[in-house]
């Protein structure tokens, strides 16, 4: 969708969209925009953990867990984006999208019996996220 603008570039533009003229601090005015992102999660962590989810790469399945979950089409609605994060973040772990976040994290070192650890290591590979040559914007700033 918008895999050919560069994360830099992606910051620049909603930084260009809430505000009239840019900030003399940039780097301020994409701190609360994070903020803002997190929508009040102050668990922010600096270590650079691998990503479990991509909201671009994983939609089809963020988007029918909300239509299974909650039965809201993102398509029609138009949720603030904090409720969004907020039903996001709620989601049983039944649903698809949770179900491919644990098998993303799931840690196979720790996993003893054989034939739980091979279905996870095939669920790794299946929904594996490739990764992003340009993905952390925090080096711009």
């Amino acid at each position: 969708m918008f895999s050919d603008i560069s994360h830099i570039e992606k910051c620049v533009n909603a930084i260009k969209l809430c505000y009239i003229e840019l900030p003399p601090r940039i780097d301020k005015a994409a701190e609360a925009l994070m903020d803002f992102y997190l929508a009040g999660d102050t668990k922010r962590s600096n270590t650079k953990s691998k990503p479990l989810f991509d909201f671009e790469k994983d939609f089809g399945y963020i988007y029918a867990s909300f239509v299974s979950e909650y039965q809201i089409d993102l398509f029609d609605s138009d949720l603030h984006w904090h409720k969004f994060i907020y039903l996001l973040r709620a989601m049983s772990d039944e649903s698809v999208f949770k179900k491919i976040i644990g098998y993303r994290g799931a840690d196979l070192s720790k996993i003893k019996d054989k034939n739980l650890k091979a279905f996870l290591r095939r669920m790794k590979h299946l929904y594996v996220l490739e990764p992003d040559e340009d993905a952390d914007i925090s080096d711009a700033f």
